[in-house]
């Protein structure tokens, strides 16, 4: 009899878990006669390829047919919407399934465990079970005092959590602290934490979500004897647990890709299939910090050509994993952040335990570099001889280890480190000689350049700009100067070029432009090179093109200069309940005073408008978005010598289905005690401007640092991770006594965890 095709087994998508760059989605169907299947992705028709995989198989059941779609080398372009066709002479029925890769803190092995199945005749659920969208992870704070199990569960309505340790409940009381914070979209992170740990701690974890609608769990193991997080048996295959990232440098592009392993694991590149030859065109470097494991390859003099899909393939004892990144060289642009250009804050140390031996460098770098070790110009890839590692030891500051096993002579010879992110190298030589089963430091009186960050004076009355560079060597270094990668030459009535030696390795060198006009904006570099090593740094110089007025009182002349927007707030659309940031970056002599406005109407300072200013880059943080916050912005900037504004619109929509949130106005304060406002404050400032003591004339404006922390940094309480994509974070506040702490309250405890609305598909 004939029968118009339906699914007796909806669509599901399947991962083998031993090879995470295959796929399955996988159905059954019934239909008479045999049906006809087509898939696609994204609308696109998929052929039948190598690539995908297409089988229809006759079921033991009559007129049963098994229907699979193999997805070969996963890859970020294979995430999307699916959808599979059957038809024959009696009908016809079709399904979606999306694929959402994870955001960027999630293994790619849980990126596929999100399915949304829509059906052409199927009505909107009522809800969701529990789905762990990122299997547990184990985070250290408090120099490893401190351990935090942390998951993200997608479910409707909320579910209800448990915690075990080998099979035995865990508590929220004393040395542990349970909490569960919701996100986007039906979506929740939960967090185990476990303070002052204890070898007594190591076992099997397991979290269990639950709700009406089912439930689901998910098991982690903690081994504190090896320091393994997240695998058994002494050892795990490398897993890539951070989506892979392109950086751009001046003149290359660095992909970085993050992985775990145990032990630390060989890997090899290759672009569109084609393994990549390591040489002038290609540098590649692994850097380790406990079992995880940053994997480089910096790609110089990069053409239109070197675009295409890049993999590495990292291997180890225990298995091998692999990650793709596409890069298209005409879709990313260099743009000189904020922060410091690598420098060695410390000379080579070097510590010898039996046969092996540690070499040290110090050094201060924001934002982290690209690290790569060479042994007489060959690259240093040979983990089980060697093994390079890195530590962090505060803000900006980190400690870069070089670990030689066996020592034998042949281990003599010039070992150099180079440094690199987006604000300029640095390279350090140093020659070590091997005799016998002892090793020592050559030539340790030198010492490689090392730059403070650049200063930056504005010397109006003179229309000169001078650049500063403060630089530590031994022996003096040779010192270059460009422009837009261009060597400048001392030139008369345009630049001149200065030196000052400050002690037996200190130097300031200085580039002053005369005459200088809006011509002279660009990047400016300065290059560094001695037998020690060698180091550059960039300068991002903008040079306003309208004339500064002088504004004189009656005490003494000073100059000043209005507030110009260098970056402008940009147009922002966001989610209600979502963390919203804008920001823009202002100068101005002396610093302005910035205020934000909503519908032209002034916006105060408080917890819910947080507004932060460092001399340069001005933020307005709204911590939970609200509808009522969209509108029209504007952010002016005012000092005594004029005011500039800049506009851009902030748009929050409303969850579907949601009932709309109100913001909780605050209680209306006296007239006594209201603050005035900015323009009243500014009346009273101008009436005084003439007992202010003045700025005095060619004052240093240097560019702050811009401060981005890292989970499990003890100096960093106080600081925000930046977006791309990572997770906000805000330390939490320390837990009391297990008798004194008040039972958390979710919102509070955890500070800010957003930008997760792009993994998970609404409903």
């Amino acid at each position: 009899m004939a029968g118009a095709p339906r699914f007796s087994t909806p669509p599901a998508i399947r991962q083998t878990p031993n090879d995470s760059n295959l796929l399955f989605i996988e159905c059954q169907v019934q239909a008479s006669p045999k049906p006809e299947v087509t898939w696609f992705q994204n609308d696109k028709k998929l052929p039948a390829t190598a690539k995908y995989k297409q089988v229809i198989k006759v079921s033991s059941t009559p007129n049963t047919f098994d229907i699979s779609l193999e997805i070969n080398q996963l890859g970020q372009t294979d995430a999307g919407t699916y959808r599979i066709t059957v038809k024959n002479k009696t009908g016809e029925v079709s399904a979606n399934v999306d694929l959402n890769f994870a955001a960027e803190d999630d293994a790619i092995q849980a990126q596929v465990e999100k399915q949304v199945l829509t059906f052409y005749d199927r009505n909107s659920a009522e809800g969701t079970s529990p789905t762990f969208i990122q299997k547990p992870i184990i985070k250290q704070e408090n120099d490893g005092k401190r351990l935090v199990f942390e998951c993200k569960i997608a479910a409707d309505p909320k579910p209800d959590l448990s915690w075990s340790r080998d099979d035995v409940p865990i508590q929220d009381s004393g040395r542990y602290l349970i909490y569960c914070d919701p996100l986007p979209n039906n979506a929740y992170v939960a967090c185990l934490e476990i303070d002052d740990v204890n070898s007594a701690d190591a076992g099997k974890y397991k979290i269990t979500a639950k709700n009406k609608l089912g439930e689901s769990n998910a098991h982690i193991s903690l081994n504190l004897d090896n320091q393994e997080q997240g695998g058994g048996g002494g050892g795990s295959r490398p897993t890539f647990t951070i989506a892979p990232q392109i950086r751009m440098f001046e003149e290359s592009v660095l992909l970085e890709c993050r992985c775990t392993a145990e032990p630390v694991p060989t890997f090899t590149w290759n672009l569109n299939g084609k393994p990549i030859v390591i040489g002038t065109k290609y540098k590649q470097g692994i850097l380790s910090e406990g079992n995880n494991h940053t994997i480089f390859l910096e790609v110089l003099n990069h053409t239109k050509k070197d675009s295409g899909e890049y993999r590495v393939i990292a291997k180890n004892i225990k298995g091998d994993g692999s990650a793709n990144i596409q890069l298209n060289i005409e879709g990313i642009d260099f743009k000189l952040p904020e922060g410091t250009a690598p420098t060695f804050i410390t000379k080579p140390t070097i510590k010898q335990d039996a046969k092996s031996a540690t070499v040290q460098i110090d050094i201060q770098s924001e934002p982290i570099p690209s690290i790569y070790w060479t042994k007489d110009s060959r690259e240093l890839l040979n983990v089980d001889k060697i093994v390079t590692r890195i530590d962090r030891k505060g803000t900006n500051r980190y400690s870069i280890f070089l670990d030689i096993k066996n020592l034998t002579a042949s281990d003599s010879g010039i070992y150099k480190c180079t440094l690199a992110n987006e604000l300029g190298t640095a390279t350090a030589n140093i020659v070590l000689k091997v005799v016998g089963d002892k090793i020592s430091i050559e030539q340790s009186d030198k010492l490689a350049p090392s730059f403070e960050k650049p200063k930056v004076t504005i010397a109006t009355a003179k229309k000169s700009i001078t650049i500063e560079c403060r630089c530590k060597g031994k022996q003096e270094p040779k010192i270059t100067w460009k422009k837009d990668k261009v060597d400048i030459k001392e030139t008369p009535n345009k630049y001149k070029m200065t030196k000052t030696k400050e002690s037996d390795d200190t130097y300031v060198f200085a580039l002053e432009i005369l005459n200088s006009t809006v011509t002279d904006t660009g990047t400016y570099k300065i290059f560094a090179m001695n037998d020690a090593g060698e180091s550059q740094t960039l300068i991002n110089l903008n040079v306003d093109a309208s004339a500064q007025p002088e504004v004189k009182n009656d005490q003494k002349s000073t100059t000043m200069k209005a507030p110009t927007f260098m970056d402008k707030p940009k147009d922002i659309t966001a989610n209600d309940g979502e963390k919203v940031q804008a920001q823009c970056k202002i100068t101005g002599i002396p610093v302005p005073e910035i205020t934000w406005f909503l519908n032209k109407k002034e916006v105060k300072p408080s917890t819910e408008f947080i507004q932060e200013y460092d001399g340069q880059i001005a933020k307005l943080t709204i911590p939970d978005g609200y509808v009522e916050d969209s509108g029209d912005w504007m952010c002016e900037a005012w000092n005594e010598a004029g005011e500039a504004t800049e506009n851009f619109k902030l748009t929050i929509k409303e969850k579907k289905g949601k009932e709309k949130r109100t913001r909780k106005q605050p209680s209306k304060s006296t007239k006594k005690d209201e603050e005035p406002s900015k323009k009243e404050q500014r009346k009273q400032v101008l009436e005084q401007q003439n007992t202010t003591q003045p700025l005095k004339q060619n004052e240093a404006v240097s560019s702050p640092t811009i401060i981005i922390p890292t989970i499990g940094d003890e100096d960093d309480e106080d600081d925000e991770y930046n977006e791309l994509p990572t997770i906000p974070f805000i330390q939490r506040p320390r837990r009391a006594k297990p008798s004194d702490r008040a039972k958390r309250l979710s919102q509070t405890k955890l500070g800010a965890i957003s930008e997760l609305s792009g993994m998970l598909r609404k409903q």
